[in-house]
C-alpha cells in the first residue's frame, strides 16, 4: 500500500511539474516580448540622441537588458567588435539564433527581427528609426496575441497537469 501511495504521489507530482513548465512558457513568451519592445525602444534611444555607432549601442542595449533578450545585443556587439568582417545581415542573424536557442520566442516574432536586421546598419539614422517603429509595432501587435495566449493557456495547462496526474493516480489505485 505504502508503494502505491508514493506512486500516487510522484506521478501527481510529476504530471503537474510537466503542467507548470508548459504553462510558464507562456508566460515566460510573453515577458520576453516586452523586454524585446523595451529594448528596441533602448536602441532608438541610442541611434536618436546618443547617436553611438551602432556596435556601441547594440553593447549598451545588451548591458542593460537581462537575459535572455540581452544576449542578443550582446552577442551581436560582440561580433561586431572582433571585426570579422561579416555583414549585419549575418552577425544580427548570428545574434537571432543565439536568442532562439535561449529564449520561449516563436518564429513568429524572430522573423520579424529578421526582417529588421536587413536594413540594420545599411542606412541613414532616419531610416533606421522607421524600421525601428516598424518593428515595435509588429512585436506590439504579436505581444497582444501573446497576452491573450498567456491568459487561455497558462492556467489550462496547470490544471490540466494536476487533473491528469490525479486521473492517473486514480486508475493506479
Amino acid at each position: 500500500m505504502i508503494v502505491k501511495i508514493t506512486g500516487c504521489i510522484l506521478i501527481i507530482g510529476a504530471c503537474s511539474y510537466m503542467g507548470f513548465s508548459l504553462g510558464k512558457q507562456y508566460s515566460a513568451r510573453f515577458e520576453q516580448l516586452r523586454k524585446l519592445r523595451s529594448s528596441l525602444k533602448m536602441l532608438e534611444t541610442e541611434i536618436n540622441y546618443s547617436m553611438n555607432p551602432l556596435p556601441e549601442a547594440l553593447f549598451k542595449v545588451g548591458s542593460r537588458i537581462s537575459w535572455p533578450v540581452g544576449i542578443l545585443y550582446a552577442y551581436t556587439a560582440d561580433l561586431l567588435a572582433k571585426n570579422m568582417g561579416l555583414p549585419m545581415e549575418q552577425v544580427w542573424r548570428a545574434g537571432l539564433n543565439r536568442l532562439a536557442e535561449e529564449s520561449s520566442l516563436k518564429t513568429e516574432e524572430l522573423d520579424v527581427l529578421d526582417d529588421f536586421g536587413i536594413g540594420l546598419g545599411g542606412s541613414d539614422r532616419e531610416e533606421q528609426l522607421k524600421n525601428l517603429h516598424l518593428v515595435q509595432e509588429h512585436l506590439r501587435i504579436i505581444e497582444l496575441k501573446a497576452e491573450s495566449d498567456r491568459n487561455k493557456y497558462e492556467r489550462m495547462y496547470k490544471t490540466l497537469g494536476v487533473l491528469a496526474g490525479a486521473a492517473l493516480a486514480l486508475v493506479i489505485i
